[in-house]
């Protein structure tokens, strides 16, 4: 069978683009969570409750420290779909929140910016984190295999 440059893609590409995809996701939430670190917790749980986020003394306390500590987990590759899940949950939240009511379009405050964190942090929730990253590193020590080697076998993989 001839491969289609098109549509297939070797591993080391897929899991290139698992990396991209990830770092990229990272450098947004780390920026967004290191700039809620500064404003102040207290601050940033007050301005959620203004927004009409329920649970917001937790919310604003909880949302900064994922963004910031989860991008770290997720540059390296660790805990990487925990870490995409509680984005998931974090852009769901603004954008049910905060974002909805203003429409799509982000120059009004609109979910556009939202709904494509989303999108890529249930990519990497859903394709994992590839080989490029602590948790295959883990994986692949623990069951003295490749996580795509078990894949190929019928197994779980990272």
């Amino acid at each position: 069978m001839k491969a289609n440059v098109l549509t297939d893609s070797s591993p080391t590409l897929t899991d290139a683009g698992k990396l991209v995809l990830r770092l990229g996701i990272a450098a947004v939430f780390l920026v967004h969570g290191l700039d809620d670190l500064r404003t102040g917790l207290a601050t940033i749980a007050e301005m959620q409750g203004e927004a009409g986020i329920p649970l917001n003394e937790v919310s604003g306390r909880f949302v900064p420290i994922w963004l910031a500590f989860g991008s770290m987990l997720f540059i390296v590759g660790a805990l990487t779909r925990v870490v995409a899940a509680g984005y998931v949950f974090i852009m769901g939240g603004a954008w049910i929140f905060v974002h909805a009511s203003n429409g799509f379009y982000v120059e009004n405050g609109g979910y556009e910016f939202v709904l494509i964190l989303g999108a890529a942090s249930v990519a990497v929730l859903l394709l994992g984190p590839g080989r490029f990253s602590v948790d295959h590193l883990v994986v692949e020590r623990l069951t003295g295999s490749s996580p795509a080697a078990s894949a190929v076998a019928g197994r779980s993989a990272v």
